[in-house]
């Protein structure tokens, strides 16, 4: 999507904003060039694009690219995927390392989920798409995310305040200050509080709401600059959530009498948004960590950046399983996870026509502990749907304990060569070691209907695996780049985190499955023309992917498995132009052909599922945007106006292949309008302002099933229609500021 701003746009990026009128920033998908990480298509969105499409947090991004999706089925912690291209991890397995890599500032965070947070005083968000291979701290195959954060600013007094009122009583408040500590230091805090009301109905309990908002986080950082040449960064922060999440949505229409009356009723229409599940839903995660960057420059345009970062997070969540009136099965998860990071890199950097190679080595290390204790707990109406034979009484049924610990280390290198003017060469590689051990132990007392499983299983993984990369670039000035990239990319391996990883009992199963690799090749162009009031890039691509991990469902388990691999073939082109000063206009496509390889068998009786298309792989995804800013001709005051018109054509909201999983297209319609003055600003915006209702993630109803064989179908439908209003206000000299004067 195309922005413009004449001046700062208080609205949304108070500090900041493009430095004339008559820039094109050009946020599309196929922002192709050489940066940290060679030749690859980047998207990367300022923070004035993130607010003129009213992203709020992690998940909303997906509202921002035609290439993204970030499907989600539960919980933040376990219950995540992001997925670019097509391809993305299997989603409630903490077994399995991330296809699509997660950064922030610079330090990897090892779940999805964690990309949940508030997207507040954030400076960009890249979307990294392809294997960037050598220059990254963490191997992944399809990509990455890096959210990066403003920074605190040396000598400069500067606070934001924003305030958001939204649909069904929804409430935001979010605020920053950036201090001066002395000459070389500066200190800078961020933090937010969202509240609002549950926007899923209860068809049981009409007072009650489901999946309301909760949460707060705090961010601080500290800069010593003791040297010209010397840049220390330590930041800290902590976020909490307490929430009713997830309740799930019918999607077939009917209800069963299991209330004893004597006749199904028609269900609620899921454009009602009211869930049949009888409890309230609950979570709650603690995520907190620190982090440390520093960058030295040694001279002779050698620098050296050291990046060490600890996460802790601990959730718990409360979720009905059986998704029906009746109380049968409710499950009560717990999860720890702790993980500790470093990376090293000393690099040269050289200009695009420069002769000298640049060059880059490095290593990056990853410890990490996670456990997670599942407790499987009857209720009350059990005995009505069981024989007494199978013990089916209320309490506690079974438990299951699952415990992993991590160790990886890799080390990478990579060099940029001059050949003749305006082409240059890079090549790396790195060397993945990756050290994993695993265990669970099962307390089965009464089961019921849930399968028993070996009491207890214990695992390890050792593996060490190269992977590699080349590209070309061309670039004879600054309007025109492309360039032509080979990266074979790798995920490492991993051990079933889950009761199914023991195997039934009485039978042999390893837990362990394989590493996925792919064979990565993209030709990317990007031009700017009409006086720099256009620009136009494609790239065309093609992932052959191999032992690609999926999640199968073998009836009643769910396990990762290796599947022969998938290919995906597609192209991107974005196209921003400026008919006007002001006024910016952007089109954005996205087509994919993502399928299975033949020989992949995902389990319930599907059989050989290869050349379906893989799931949230829409073929096309089109996006529409302009933005437009109208002086008053007051000095300070702008109007403004931005919107987006997104099209996904239909997809598979789940991994199973069949049709009942199907997604017909949609359409997602983002408008914000508003004035900026001076210091402040107010704007009205909506988001899924048409009000589409669509699942992210399909799935069989465990219990409901009429006698007819007809399966009930559960859903976790997509955002709901929000509309806003947002006042903000830059804050000035702190020193000088009377606040309310």
């Amino acid at each position: 999507m195309a922005t413009t701003a004449g001046h700062q746009a208080v609205a949304h990026d108070i500090s900041d904003g493009l430095s004339s009128p008559r820039d094109i920033l050009v946020t599309g998908p196929r922002d192709s060039g050489i940066g940290h990480d060679g030749p690859i298509s980047i998207e990367r969105l300022d923070s004035e694009t993130l607010g003129a499409l009213a992203i709020r947090d992690g998940f909303d991004l997906e509202n921002a690219s035609t290439a993204l999706r970030m499907p989600s089925s539960g919980a933040q912690v376990e219950g995540a995927s992001i997925r670019i291209r097509g391809v993305g991890s299997p989603m409630l397995q903490l077994g399995i390392d991330p296809a699509v890599a997660l950064y922030i500032d610079d330090v990897f965070r090892s779940r999805s989920g964690m990309l949940g947070g508030d997207l507040f005083d954030v400076e960009s968000v890249e979307i990294l798409k392809g294997a960037p291979v050598s220059r990254a701290a963490m191997s992944s195959t399809a990509g990455a995310v890096r959210i990066n954060t403003r920074k605190p600013q040396l000598g400069k007094h500067e606070g934001q305040i924003e305030a958001d009122w939204q649909s069904n009583g929804a409430k935001r408040l979010r605020a920053m200050a950036n201090l001066p500590l002395g000459a070389a230091v500066a200190g800078r805090i961020s933090g937010f509080r969202s509240r609002g009301n549950g926007v899923t109905g209860d068809f049981w309990h009409p007072a009650r709401r489901q999946d309301n908002l909760d949460r707060y986080g705090l961010r601080g950082q500290v800069r010593f600059a003791p040297s010209p040449t010397t840049t220390i960064d330590i930041a800290g922060d902590i976020s909490l959530v307490d929430e009713s999440c997830c309740a799930s949505i019918r999607l077939n229409g009917y209800v069963p009498a299991f209330d004893g009356s004597s006749h199904d009723r028609p269900a609620p229409r899921p454009s009602w948004r009211k869930t049949l599940i009888n409890e309230l839903q609950r979570s709650t995660v603690s995520d907190r960590g620190v982090a440390i960057k520093a960058q030295i420059d040694l001279g002779r345009d050698l620098r050296l950046t050291s990046i060490s970062g600890y996460r802790n997070v601990h959730s718990r969540t409360w979720a009905e399983g059986d998704f029906t009136r009746a109380a049968i099965l409710g499950i009560d998860t717990l999860v720890d996870i702790e993980a500790l990071t470093q990376e090293l890199r000393l690099s040269r950097e050289v200009a695009a026509n420069e002769p000298r190679p640049g060059w880059t080595i490095g290593a990056f290390l990853r410890r990490e502990q996670n456990r997670r204790i599942r407790n499987y707990d009857w209720g009350a109406d059990v005995p009505a749907f069981f024989p007494p034979s199978l013990g089916a009484a209320p309490g506690r049924g079974a438990v299951d304990d699952l415990s992993q610990k991590f160790e990886s280390i890799a080390l990478f290198a990579d060099i940029d060569l001059f050949l003749v003017p305006a082409l240059r060469l890079q090549a790396g590689g790195r060397l993945d070691v990756d050290r994993k051990s695993g265990r669970g132990r099962f307390d089965q007392s009464v089961l019921v209907a849930l399968p028993r499983v070996n009491d207890r299983f214990d695992a390890k993984l050792r593996k060490t695996v190269p992977s590699w990369t080349a590209s070309l670039r061309y670039a004879p000035d600054d309007t025109i780049s492309t360039f032509l990239t080979y990266s074979r990319g790798y995920k490492a391996g991993g051990i079933n985190m889950a009761r199914e990883g023991a195997g039934l009992a009485g039978a042999l199963t390893d837990p362990v499955f394989a590493p996925e690799t792919v064979d990565h090749l993209e030709f990317g162009l990007s031009s700017r023309f009409w006086k720099d009031r256009a620009a136009v890039s494609l790239s065309l691509f093609l992932d052959d992917y191999h032992d690609i991990q999926n999640h199968i469902f073998m009836p009643p388990m769910f396990y990762v498995s290796n599947g022969p691999g998938a290919n995906v073939k597609g192209v991107e082109l974005g196209i921003d132009v400026r008919p006007a000063a002001r006024t910016a206009v952007s089109l954005d496509v996205t087509h994919l052909d993502a399928r299975y390889g033949w020989g992949t068998d995902l389990g319930a009786g599907g059989g050989d599922v290869g050349g379906a298309r893989l799931g949230w792989a829409p073929d096309w995804t089109v996006a529409l945007g302009g933005s437009t800013r109208i002086p008053l001709g007051r000095g300070d005051q702008t109007l403004f106006a931005d919107g987006q018109l997104m099209w996904r054509d239909s997809y598979r909201a789940a991994t199973n292949v069949s049709a009942r999983y199907e997604v017909p297209p949609t359409w997602l319609l983002t408008l914000r309008a508003g004035i900026e003055w001076g210091r402040y600003a107010i704007s009205a915006w909506c988001s899924n302002c048409l009000g589409t209702v669509y699942p992210e993630v399909i799935f069989n109803n465990p219990v409901d099933q009429r006698s007819t064989g007809q399966v009930a179908l559960e859903s976790y439908p997509g955002q709901p229609r929000r509309l806003g209003l947002t006042l903000a206000a830059r804050l000035g000299p702190l020193d000088r500021l009377v606040v309310g004067r």
